[in-house]
């Protein structure tokens, strides 16, 4: 019987590139990065797909607007 869906794990940029101010935030970023390889490989002959996404800021006027953000 074969099975078929799609998986999508969020997780931050610095888990794709690592970072050295974060450097715990980076480390649970690679390990979600990881569980979905694992995922991938486990169940890719059942169809399933994984998906990792891994969003970042973009440098433009606005985001120097939000109250979080030094500029």
């Amino acid at each position: 019987m074969e099975l078929q869906g799609r998986t999508a794990l969020v997780t931050g940029f610095a888990g794709a590139i690592g970072s050295v101010i974060a450097t715990s935030l980076a480390n649970a970023g690679c390990d979600v990065i990881g569980v979905d390889k694992a995922v991938a490989v486990e169940c890719a002959d059942k169809g399933v797909t994984c998906n990792a996404i891994c969003p970042t800021v973009v440098d433009t006027p606005c985001k120097c607007i939000t109250p979080f953000t030094v500029c």
